[in-house]
């Protein structure tokens, strides 16, 4: 039998115990199938969502697993306390009482939803347009004042970055009174994936294919995109409805995607198209073609920006071909208004890319970059006797 990965979580987390100091990490049934978008599930609300970590532990017979820490973080004898304090002082001030990280509390990542809207870079309709006439019923703004239940953390960070709706849903044969409430986690790339991308305007709706895709254990964005790809080879004729065995796959109808969802997760051989499907946009091109709707970077479905050529390019040459590695679409928006040469962009992202590249490595979350410039981390390791000039990075 086959469970979602919040299911798995319950039963570990029921298991273990030692509540407040542990991790739960869970696959879905498209990792234990091996779909290679699958993703891992982190306490129900954070996700290694892009190439397929979920089908790497599912490869090993891996349902999930804990972490749990009981015992206190000892520093080295040789720590220098008064530099470490001092620099910790500044830290927690520079992220609790700037604006470095308020966008990320009041609306999180979504809060990016109009302004790309209005630069005419949110990927709509399988990335064919670049502006989406709903984006107010789908924004940042909507979902915190309508739809948000309430805010999380990571363990020991003061933000709450995580933001959590309430979908309400009637069970399937209850009485009027018999609902049950969901938390479901949204951000904008979930948001531009299952709603722009796919001409979806209603929030909840969006919430609904979240949800569907988070039980089955899928990354999100590629879901999307594939589910975008579906959609337009469908309206092409590409495909026809017995390739769909008779499903629907239209734009704008989160009834159709709702429906195949499952079927993709699911697939086996005999069910061509899902199956296919299940692999990602680039097997869909190979098999069916629509090469020139088929939207992949290195054959990854992309995140949610057409701002311009940083970040295609961003894409391609990125450690794991992510938006994350070196912010693209972010540079694409600095020079607007500041040309600059093609040479000094690729520098600029490569330069972006390494130091996020030491970020990484002292797990430092991206979203605090702005808190972390270079000056602040040479002196937080300088606090721990590891000694670093701006020469190293």
């Amino acid at each position: 039998m086959y469970m979602s990965p919040n299911t798995t979580g319950r039963i570990i987390r029921e298991k273990i115990g030692h509540p407040g100091n542990r991790s739960v990490v869970t696959i879905g049934p498209a990792g234990e199938r091996l779909i290679p978008y699958a993703c891992a599930t982190v306490d129900r609300t954070r996700h290694f969502g892009r190439t397929g970590l979920g089908a790497v532990l599912g490869s090993k017979n891996v349902k999930g697993f804990a972490i749990i820490g009981d015992q206190p973080i000892s520093l080295e004898s040789n720590t220098n306390y008064k530099q470490y304090r001092r620099v910790f002082r500044e830290i927690y001030k520079k992220t609790t009482e700037t604006n470095l990280m308020a966008k990320y509390h009041v609306l999180g990542t979504a809060a990016g939803i109009l302004p790309l809207n209005a630069l005419k870079s949110l990927p709509t309709k399988n990335f064919a347009e670049s502006y989406f006439e709903e984006a107010e019923n789908i924004s940042g703004e909507y979902f915190a004042s309508e739809l948000l239940g309430k805010r999380v953390a990571c363990g020991g960070c003061p933000i709450g970055c995580i933001h959590l709706a309430i979908l309400r849903e009637r069970w399937e044969k209850g009485t009027v009174a018999d609902i049950h409430s969901i938390a479901v986690s949204y951000d904008y790339e979930l948001i531009y994936a299952l709603g722009s991308n796919l001409k979806i305007g209603n929030a909840k709706d969006i919430l609904k294919l979240i949800e569907a895709i988070e039980k089955e254990g899928m990354d999100a964005i590629s879901t999307g995109v594939v589910l975008a790809w579906l959609a337009e080879a469908y309206e092409r004729n590409l495909i026809s409805p017995k390739d769909t065995e008779g499903e629907l796959i239209r734009f704008g109808r989160v009834d159709d995607f709702l429906s195949i969802i499952g079927k993709i997760s699911k697939a086996t051989e005999e069910s061509e198209l899902y199956y296919t499907a299940s692999k990602g946009v680039e097997a869909l091109v190979e098999k069916y073609g629509g090469n020139d709707f088929g939207i992949r970077v290195a054959k990854l479905e992309p995140a949610g920006y057409r701002t311009g050529y940083y970040a295609i390019m961003g894409f391609l040459v990125g450690g794991r071909h992510s938006h994350l590695d070196n912010a693209g679409y972010s540079l694409d928006q600095k020079v607007l208004n500041k040309p600059i040469t093609f040479e000094q962009g690729m520098n600029s992202l490569m330069n972006e890319e390494e130091w996020r590249n030491v970020l990484n490595s002292m797990v430092i979350c991206l979203f605090a970059r702005g808190v972390y410039d270079m000056n602040t981390t040479i002196q937080a390791l300088e606090s721990l006797k590891i000694n670093r000039t701006d020469e190293d990075y």
